[in-house]
């Protein structure tokens, strides 16, 4: 009754360098989330929060300083970006 069509794999192909820029855009994010969970970890632990005393106790280091996950965050955004951009203006 109903034809079967394959259904296609990738309708546009990638290459590495986009597949570079995604892991390090993702990365990014993921340490821009974690410089901004411990950023706020810090400002709590003077309340006694429970889930910042945690934090701050599991990574103290982090936890006095976000500001290394942040530039770490900023660092693979430029790369991410950078391998995006060199990717579609070299035409693949």
């Amino acid at each position: 009754m109903f034809a079967h069509h394959p259904r296609p794999t990738r309708s546009i192909p990638r290459d590495k360098n986009q597949t570079m820029a995604g892991i390090f855009i993702f990365a990014a994010v993921v340490l821009g989330t974690a410089a901004a969970t411990f950023f706020t970890a810090h400002q709590q632990i003077y309340n006694g929060t429970a889930w910042a005393v945690s934090a701050c106790g599991a990574s103290p280091l982090f936890c006095n300083h976000p500001e290394y996950l942040a530039y770490a965050a900023g660092g693979c955004l430029v790369i991410g970006i950078g391998a995006a951009l060199g990717s579609s203006f070299s035409g693949n």
